[in-house]
């Protein structure tokens, strides 16, 4: 796969996709999400929100009525991923997708005797997450931002060289050698 890519000719559009001129603000606000911790247990609160939802059904199929309950799903891998990617263009679309992560959780597992772990957690991380949202809000209609904006528009001309494909071959042969826990 990564042969492809690497092979792959160069298009005339630009090789990297603008970032959010926050985005560094928006890694920190989930990076501190993901390390607040449970009171009780210890356990990351994220730690139901980090993936997207098949994962967590046996064999990685939804149940039936999931996506009649969910019509967007959202987990905050798929945020981070897209806000590296360049995909948020605003705030707006960036918290918003903070927030449905929760929502989702709330609206399926609400009412749920199954779903009242979940619930808690997200209700939880809904309060920690709320008050981080609203400053980065502020923060988006404030003085600091606007100078942020502009700096980052004058960033945007600036070409990049496409990695060199030992690099990226290298990056890969390392990710390959980690071995992930989660515990």
């Amino acid at each position: 796969m990564m042969a492809y890519f690497i092979s792959k000719p160069e298009s005339s559009s630009e090789l990297y996709p603008t970032l959010l001129y926050c985005w560094g603000v928006c890694i920190d606000l989930i990076d501190r999400l993901l390390n607040v911790t449970n009171t009780g247990d210890g356990h990351q609160t994220a730690h139901f929100f980090l993936h997207p939802a098949s994962i967590f059904f046996a064999g990685g199929t939804l149940p039936a009525d999931y996506k009649s309950k969910i019509p967007r799903p959202m987990d905050f891998g798929t945020i981070t991923s897209n806000l590296v990617e360049g995909h948020y263009q605003s705030v707006a679309a960036f918290t918003a997708d903070c927030r449905l992560v929760i929502e989702n959780c709330l609206t399926y597992y609400g009412g749920l005797e199954d779903g009242k772990e979940f619930t808690q957690q997200a209700n939880h991380q809904k309060a920690l997450m709320g008050q981080q949202l609203d400053a980065l809000t502020r923060y988006d209609q404030s003085a600091n931002a606007n100078q942020a904006r502009t700096n980052a528009v004058s960033w945007q001309n600036t070409h990049l060289q496409k990695p060199l494909a030992n690099l990226l071959l290298g990056i890969l042969n390392e990710l390959r050698e980690v071995r992930y826990t989660d515990r």
